[in-house]
């Protein structure tokens, strides 16, 4: 019922992003609800192109392979995961992650180079909880990657660009009913364009 090459807990590489420097993988997992079969696209190596098919949930991994510094500010979290209700798993685990002003950085170069929704919308949603602290950690790893302020100005074309898009209008639609009226909003974006004119 499976493609030969599906091994569980394998990381399958997808595409590499010549912009942002990363490449994003898929680790295939068992899943217990097996509602459909999955079928997935995948380079080998980069290169050749192959299918995978099977029962498995997968979990999307990015590497970062261009950027010397990824993080200006990690921090150490813990992360509370399902598993840990069962016994064996009741343990403290900690990951180093990103910042919210590393990742809103590398928000604004993506949706600089690629200008996609899902971007717009995660910009959006992080101006919600950002903290002058982390606007100046976004602000250093913009100047030391990007080396200047004009991704500001063409973030901000691109949004308002955005905005007036029909694409733009039929992500709307896709998304939860209770996220629509606020995606919706312009102070969504005004006020998201406000915290970056203020870069």
């Amino acid at each position: 019922m499976s493609s030969e090459n599906l091994i569980h807990g394998k990381f399958y590489p997808l595409y590499f992003d010549i912009f942002s420097g990363t490449i994003t993988f898929v680790r295939v997992v068992m899943t217990k609800v097996m509602s459909r079969k999955t079928k997935i696209y995948y380079y080998d190596e980069l290169i050749k192109k192959e299918l995978l098919e099977g029962f498995f949930n997968f979990i999307k991994v990015q590497i970062n392979i261009k950027h010397r510094t990824p993080a200006l500010n990690p921090e150490l979290r813990d992360i509370d995961l399902k598993i840990r209700k069962y016994p064996e798993y009741k343990k403290e685990l900690k990951f180093k992650c990103l910042s919210h002003g590393d990742l809103f950085a590398d928000k604004l170069m993506a949706f600089q180079d690629r200008a996609a929704f899902k971007d717009l919308y995660d910009l959006g949603m992080m101006r919600k909880i950002m903290t002058d602290h982390d606007i100046n950690i976004c602000k250093q790893k913009i100047r030391l990657i990007r080396g200047d302020k004009t991704i500001i100005r063409d973030v901000v074309e691109k949004i308002e660009l955005a905005l007036k898009d029909q694409v733009y209008l039929d992500h709307i639609y896709s998304l939860p009913r209770e996220v629509r009226p606020l995606i919706r909003d312009r102070m969504f974006y005004t006020e998201l364009i406000d915290v970056l004119e203020g870069f």
